[in-house]
C-alpha cells in the first residue's frame, strides 16, 4: 500500500529551502552588512530565514520515522548520489565548453567527488546520517517519553546552551556551529521523537506563532544590542551573532515550532495547491544543489547582487525576495529536466535488462 504523503511537511520542505536561498542571496553578496535601515531590514529577513537547516535537519526525521521497523532502503542513497554527481560534475563540464579557463584540472577533478569535495557541506553531512540512520531510528523506538523529554532537556542545556555561549571562542563538541554530521543527527533525532511522541500536540498553533514571533524578536534585538555595546566599548562586533546560528537555542525553537505547525496544515491532494506541492517538494534539493554548484554561484550568485545595497531602503527586502524567488522556480524548472531526463535513461536500462 502506497503510504501518503504529508503535504503540509512537503510544504515545509518547500518554503524552508526558499529561505535557503534568501539566506544565500543575503550572505554571499553581504547585504546584511550594509548601513544604515536597510541593513537593518536586511539582518531582519536574514535571521527570520536562519532557521532554514535547522528545519530540513528535522524534516528528516520526522519523515523517517515510523512505530514499526522497516527495511532500510541503502539504495536510495544511490539515486541522491547520483542528483548530487549531475550538479557537481555535469555543470562543470558545462563551464568548461562555454568558459576558457574558469575550470582548471583540480576542479573538473573534485567534481567527480561531491562528498570530498566539501562543496556540498550539508550533502556530505547528510551522507553519515543516512547509513546511520536505522541506528537512531532504534534508539527513538525503544525511547519511553520520559526518556525523550530527558534528551530535549540535555540537548538544550549541552548542545544549544553551553555549546551555543562558548561558541563565541571554542567548539567543544565539534558541531562546527551546526555545519556537522553530529548536528544534523541531533535535529533528526528530534524529528523522529516529535512523532513518535506527539510532545507538543496540546500545544495551541496560536501559541506557537507566537513563540515564533517571541524568539525571532529576541534573536533580532540581542544582535543590535550586542553590536552597539560592543561596538562601542571594544571599538569592534564581538559575540553579536550569539542567538544568530543553527545551534541557538532560538533558532532551533523556531524550527520546531515551524515543523508542529506545518504538520498540522490541512491540504486537499485533490486540489491545485497540493498537486503542486506534492509535485515539486521531492525537487526542492535540486534547488540547494543548483545555486550551490561551484560555477553557477560564482557567475551567477556571489557578489552578483551587490547592487541590492544601492537601492532604496525598503525597496531591499522586496528585491531580495523576488530574486529568491525566480532562483527558487530556475531550480525547479532545472530539476524537472534533470528528473525527466533520469526517468529516460531508467527506462533505457530496465528495457536493456528485460533483453537480456
Amino acid at each position: 500500500m502506497k503510504i501518503q504523503r504529508n503535504i503540509g511537511i512537503d510544504a515545509f520542505r518547500l518554503t524552508s529551502m526558499l529561505r535557503v536561498v534568501i539566506f544565500h542571496i543575503i550572505g554571499y553578496n553581504g547585504l546584511e552588512s550594509i548601513k544604515g535601515i536597510g541593513g537593518i531590514l536586511n539582518q531582519i529577513i536574514y535571521i527570520c530565514v536562519y532557521c532554514a537547516v535547522d528545519c530540513y535537519g528535522l524534516i528528516s526525521g520526522y519523515v523517517m520515522y515510523t512505530d514499526s521497523e522497516k527495511p532500510f532502503k541503502y539504495f536510495k542513497y544511490i539515486n541522491m548520489w547520483l542528483q548530487v554527481f549531475f550538479y557537481s560534475f555535469g555543470f562543470t563540464i558545462v563551464f568548461l565548453l562555454l568558459t576558457n579557463d574558469a575550470v582548471t584540472k583540480k576542479d573538473l577533478f573534485l567534481s567527480l567527488l561531491p562528498i570530498t569535495n566539501g562543496k556540498y557541506w550539508y550533502f556530505s553531512a547528510y551522507t553519515a546520517l543516512f547509513f546511520t540512520q536505522p541506528i537512531w531510528l532504534k534508539l527513538v523506538r525503544a525511547m519511553s517519553k520520559d526518556d525523550f523529554k530527558k534528551f530535549l532537556i540535555i540537548f538544550a542545556v549541552l548542545f544549544t546552551g553551553y555549546a551555543n555561549i562558548v561558541g563565541v571562542y571554542t567548539d567543544p563538541f565539534n558541531m562546527v556551529w551546526g555545519y556537522s554530521f553530529v548536528w544534523l543527527t541531533l535535529l533528526f533525532v528530534i524529528g523522529a521523537g516529535i512523532r513518535k511522541f506527539n510532545l507538543f500536540n496540546a500545544v495551541k498553533s496560536k501559541i506557537l506563532i507566537f513563540v515564533v514571533l517571541l524568539c525571532l524578536t529576541v534573536t533580532v534585538i540581542s544582535k543590535f544590542i550586542i553590536q552597539y555595546f560592543t561596538q562601542n566599548i571594544l571599538g569592534r562586533n564581538f559575540g553579536d551573532l550569539l542567538l544568530v546560528s543553527y545551534i541557538s537555542p532560538t533558532i532551533v525553537c523556531i524550527a520546531i515550532c515551524y515543523l508542529i505547525l506545518f504538520s498540522r496544515l490541512k491540504i486537499s491532494a485533490c486540489g491545485i495547491t497540493g498537486k503542486f506541492i506534492n509535485h515539486f517538494a521531492p525537487m526542492s534539493f535540486g534547488i540547494y544543489l543548483l545555486h550551490e554548484q561551484k560555477f553557477i554561484n560564482r557567475f551567477f550568485i556571489e557578489d552578483k547582487f551587490t547592487w541590492i545595497g544601492d537601492l532604496p531602503d525598503f525597496a531591499m527586502p522586496f528585491a531580495i525576495i523576488v530574486i529568491a524567488i525566480v532562483i527558487f522556480s530556475i531550480g525547479l524548472f532545472v530539476e524537472q529536466i534533470r528528473t525527466f531526463l533520469f526517468d529516460i535513461i531508467k527506462k533505457i536500462l530496465i528495457k536493456i535488462k528485460v533483453k537480456k
